[in-house]
């Protein structure tokens, strides 16, 4: 499936082009009694303020595992104590871009 897809699925927001792949990502977790590999792509994407929303999402059974979308700031994300992200080194990962620019090639995630 085409990526400009998958970010409307995933947020609502339409995306007119490809844009750039930053971070991979392989996840094993377990649902419903089975484990599951998840494979992710990450993409750096530069868009206005829109209102984040799960709803396009065609896997019913994933609509339900979002507990909120929101907008943090680089500060509040850094600072986010005990909050859990996916990946879980998000708040040093955007520390990074915002110092150094994206990377010239895809980083493969370990955690």
């Amino acid at each position: 499936m085409h990526s400009c897809v998958r970010f409307w699925e995933e947020t609502g927001l339409t995306v007119s082009s490809t844009p750039r792949l930053i971070w991979q990502r392989t996840h094993r977790f377990g649902r419903s009694g089975n484990c599951t590999e998840q494979h992710e792509d990450i993409y750096l994407v530069v868009a206005p303020r829109f209102q984040p929303t799960s709803a396009h999402n065609p896997e019913q059974s994933e609509v339900g595992i979002f507990r909120e979308f929101r907008w943090w700031s680089a500060t509040a994300l850094g600072a986010a104590g005990n909050d859990v992200f996916a990946p879980r080194s998000l708040p040093s990962l955007v520390a990074g871009i915002l110092a150094k620019g994206p990377p010239p090639q895809p980083i493969s995630l370990r955690d």
